[in-house]
């Protein structure tokens, strides 16, 4: 079971019926969601991914949603932010459409024991993303793994299946929407905290829904 920290949230109008129903307010209908699905990989009912936020049962107004959205209270960062090196490198081992050097990290990570389950994005023969739990660095030549995939993925709802899975550690490779939200997920959450051991963010400009193409 998901572990919170105990935080404040924000005061309820009497008009508004749930937790949820000021999220979908605030961010969701305003345009403001970044389809990260922080809010998927905690709500304690089923949320859909496939478009629009939006969730398939009756809200249990927690507020698990408010507090992990990176959105709710938004300010725009510019810059490349802090950092201790920056190299290019090419994996001699895996081919990738940049280097392969996400997937040598990874799978540095599990030669190093920091891991045991890695969450990946891989595709469908009409290059429709799905992200998928891998355990093995044999697992992480497959072809559809590799690359770029270009509409959005439901990466952290799968992270969350692989923190009651690994024994050691999980990694999760996503763009910066996704990074942020593991963030915020791991400030809130002890899981998430204690479980996920390695995030590798990607470069990114904008993401669509599949259906978008």
């Amino acid at each position: 079971m998901l572990q919170f920290k105990r935080l404040q949230l924000p005061e309820r109008p009497t008009w508004q019926t749930s937790y949820f129903q000021m999220l979908k307010e605030r961010v969701i209908d305003k345009g403001l969601c970044s389809n990260c699905y922080a809010c998927s990989a905690i709500c304690p009912v089923e949320m859909s991914t496939e478009g629009k936020v939006e969730l398939k049962e009756k809200c249990k107004d927690c507020g698990a949603c408010i507090r992990v959205c990176h959105r709710w209270d938004f300010k725009p960062l510019s810059g490349l932010g802090k950092y201790l090196e920056v190299i290019a490198g090419r994996s001699k081992r895996f081919n990738g459409q940049d280097g392969g050097m996400v997937t040598e990290i990874i799978a540095s990570a599990f030669e190093m024991g920091l891991i045991d389950k890695a969450v990946v994005v891989s595709r469908d023969e009409s290059w429709k993303p799905k992200a998928v739990i891998v355990s093995s660095i044999e697992e992480l030549k497959d072809p559809k793994i590799a690359g770029s995939k270009y509409s959005i993925a439901d990466v952290l709802p799968t992270t969350t299946k692989a923190l009651f899975l690994c024994n050691r550690g999980v990694a999760i490779v996503g763009t910066p929407c996704i990074v942020s939200g593991v963030r915020k997920l791991q400030s809130v959450d002890a899981l998430f905290n204690d479980r996920v051991k390695l995030v590798i963010g990607l470069f990114c400009t904008e993401n669509f829904h599949y259906d978008s193409f």
